[in-house]
């Protein structure tokens, strides 16, 4: 236990230096004087302000237009525009835009004049998603859209209704469509393999790749539990799943400080944890 704390004090300290780090050497390579961006399409979101995409060049940007034509997936752009920071909240304590595109490593905003695909991708992660997200457009179902890869698209009527009535959150990607997805998958391969590390180890793969697929806080989050978990229970590993968890937001942690940010990174940490210490505890009769 001790150990344990002397680590936990460590990663504190790595990280608090490499925030410092971070705020010192706060500077973007494009600036104001950038009005061409190239770079890759890593994401598209669509709002009640037009469409958002996501450009990974020499570094992440959004770039914000209200067409984008057959654009895709994994496209190589090019991108004419204003470039501009984020911007922060005006009220304390209110959402703070900035520090949302930071936990996702994004430093600067473009209101896109033009934006030219210059080649397609062959990368098999975005040829996956294309392929997913028409197949789902032939039968035309936003919901099997917004469940599956997290593309929301969702009628802004309707997604109001299910605002209005607290259940909106259920049609955002969580741990615990990956909980049920999972279980599902091991009951499937138990019977068709009869060996449960096979069955453990094939679905590690599938949740791998739909973690490279979709990308939020919350499905890395819950797969690199579900792997760590895998690992120790075919190595035999004698390890608390409270402890993993902690070495999983550590290194997540170290990876990109600006998680911090990130609300669903917070809360979906907070209630694992809290839930796998309570078990721990209920098992163990120690409270």
């Amino acid at each position: 236990m001790k150990k344990l704390k002397i680590i936990l004090l460590f990663s504190f300290f790595i990280i608090f230096i490499i925030r410092i780090i971070n705020v010192i050497n706060y500077s973007s390579i494009y600036n104001d004087s950038f009005n061409i961006i190239e770079g890759v399409i890593t994401n598209i979101k669509y709002n009640d302000n037009g469409i958002n995409l996501t450009i990974k060049g020499k570094e992440n940007i959004i770039v914000m237009t209200n067409d984008i034509n057959d654009l895709e997936y994994g496209d190589y752009v090019l991108v004419s525009g204003d470039i501009s920071n984020p911007s922060s909240n005006r009220v304390f304590n209110l959402f703070n835009y900035k520090n949302y595109l930071l936990s996702k490593r994004i430093y600067k905003v473009v209101e896109a004049s033009e934006i030219v695909k210059i080649k397609e991708n062959n990368n098999i992660l975005y040829y996956l998603k294309n392929n997913i997200m028409n197949r789902l457009k032939s039968i035309n179902n936003s919901y099997l859209n917004t469940l599956i890869i997290g593309d929301n698209r969702l009628d802004d009527k309707i997604y109001e209704i299910y605002q209005n009535s607290g259940i909106s959150h259920l049609f955002s990607i969580s741990g615990m469509h990956i909980g049920l997805f999972s279980s599902l998958l091991l009951i499937i391969f138990n019977l068709i393999f009869r060996n449960k590390k096979i069955s453990y180890i094939i679905v590690s793969i599938i949740l791998i790749i739909y973690m490279l697929l979709v990308n939020t806080t919350s499905i890395i989050r819950s797969v690199l539990l579900f792997l760590s978990l895998t690992i120790k229970k075919i190595f035999k590993l004698n390890i608390n799943t409270d402890k993993i968890i902690l070495i999983i937001l550590f290194l997540l942690l170290l990876i990109n400080p600006y998680y911090i940010y990130d609300i669903g990174f917070k809360y979906s940490f907070l209630i694992s944890y809290s839930l796998s210490k309570y078990s721990y505890l209920i098992k163990n009769k120690n409270y």
